[in-house]
């Protein structure tokens, strides 16, 4: 399954695959020349993974979330102009 996720200028960052074993593909094509960072929360609300993105990151990043269990988890990427979230699904 792929995410989408929407800026207020229609801007789309794509999250896949999802559920997954560990290892996500953030698509950041349409964020070029643009700093990034993308926070991993827990259901218990817990920022437990971050990872900063310069304005100099690929168009698709790969972030390995396999150190995480299994469970439920909100990818939060904030920019300089837009902040968006979407839940992801990790499975062992």
């Amino acid at each position: 399954m792929l995410l989408n996720i929407e800026n207020k200028n229609k801007k789309i960052i794509e999250i896949y695959p999802n559920p997954t074993k560990g290892e996500l593909n953030i698509d950041l094509s349409s964020k070029l020349n643009e700093g990034l960072s993308v926070k991993v929360i827990n259901a218990s609300g817990q920022i437990v993974y971050i990872k900063r993105y310069f304005k100099d990151h690929e168009n698709i990043e790969k972030l390995d979330l396999s150190i995480l269990s299994e469970g439920i988890y909100h990818i939060l990427i904030e920019g300089i102009d837009f902040k968006n979230s979407k839940t992801v699904i990790i499975e062992k």
